[in-house]
């Protein structure tokens, strides 16, 4: 008889409970992918390359069924404990665990499921970093290449979001800039093994987190800015008075997370260390309509964090709305205390004139 869940045969074995899918590490290490497999359940295993040699193991004596394609697709390799296999076909596999060949299934217990892309070839090792000219509105990218992997060099190559795709062969250790890139461009960095493609390292919409300055013409007319955040994000905006007077910034509208989440902060000065004129820290979502900050240091320096959910984006929040304006005038500084008078159930504001 059938069990609920699979399809009982000698070997081949085919579940229709599908629990997890995962991605083997590109470096070639071992995934412990889950500790609590059940003997009637397949596992979803993505990213796999044609031709590539891959490992699928699992603890108590279980036996695999791997198929390629769909869940349900042909068998390409089978057996106890551990199996290899090499598939045919970029995608996904799928590796079907079952108490025995005769694939029955067992829910009493936990089991260990692995993974592992067993290379043929060792990964190299870099790091990127960048160098940015606001001047000339350019940046480059610093390719510190700390090993070669089992080759001997290394090629870089970048594609540009613009277009252009350049590769820099026979690259050793130690530090490889390129570029010029004009400020807005995207640029996607491989790291290759000279022989082996499949050790790549691959650095995917890369560019600068920009501080630049954006100039504002004291006495003229105010210049408007938006912005729709997503999830893990980190952006900066800093503006320059071009000329003596007040920089003012004001929102129009927008909304931002919980400050437990996501986090707006304003600085007096050209970047985060100046004194802080406004920090989002409350504890639900906040309308930042009518928020406004000025200063006369010539400087204004947002910074704005996210977390991984809720954004605006994705329809959870509302864009932001705000004006930068360079007065050409000094504000007057004013402290306001309210003093009231109870007895006569009314108040009055002290006001003391700061400058």
């Amino acid at each position: 008889m059938a069990t609920v869940g699979q399809v009982q045969a000698q070997g081949d074995c085919l579940n229709t409970i599908q629990f997890l899918s995962v991605t083997p590490p590109s470096d070639g290490s071992l995934s412990q992918f889950t500790t609590c497999v059940f003997f009637e359940e397949y596992t979803e295993i993505t990213g796999v390359v044609a031709g590539a040699n891959y490992e699928v193991g699992v603890n108590n004596g279980g036996y695999i069924t791997v198929r390629e394609g769909t869940f349900d697709g042909p068998v390409i390799g089978q057996g106890s404990g551990l199996v290899a296999v090499t598939p045919t076909i970029s995608g996904a596999i799928y590796a079907h665990f079952n108490a025995s060949d005769m694939c029955t299934t067992a829910t009493g217990s936990c089991n260990t499921a692995t993974v592992q892309w067993l290379l043929d070839c060792v990964f190299p090792e870099a790091t990127l970093d960048f160098d940015v000219d606001c001047e000339l509105f350019e940046f480059y990218i610093n390719v510190d290449v700390i090993s070669t992997g089992d080759a001997n060099t290394v090629d870089v190559t970048y594609e540009s979001l613009f277009g252009f795709i350049e590769t820099v062969p026979g690259v050793g250790v130690g530090v490889t800039t390129v570029g010029p890139f004009i400020i807005g461009d995207i640029v996607d960095l491989y790291v290759a093994h000279e022989t082996d493609p499949i050790c790549t390292l691959s650095f995917i919409e890369q560019q600068p987190i920009l501080d630049c300055p954006i100039s504002i013409n004291c006495g003229g007319s105010a210049a408007s800015f938006s912005h729709c955040y997503g999830n893990n994000e980190i952006s900066y905006w800093t503006y320059e008075a071009n000329g003596p007077g007040t920089l003012l910034l004001e929102f129009l509208s927008g909304t931002i997370e919980s400050s437990n989440f996501d986090v707006l902060t304003i600085y007096d000065g050209v970047d985060n260390t100046g004194p802080v004129l406004f920090v989002h820290n409350t504890f639900s979502t906040l309308d930042l309509s009518g928020l406004s900050v000025s200063t006369t240091t010539g400087f204004l320096h947002m910074e704005l964090t996210t977390d991984g959910v809720v954004n605006c984006v994705d329809g959870d929040l509302s864009q932001w709305n705000w004006t930068v304006i360079c007065l050409d005038c000094i504000l007057p500084v004013v402290n306001a205390t309210v003093v009231d008078d109870c007895l006569n159930n009314q108040f009055s504001i002290e006001l003391d004139v700061l400058s």
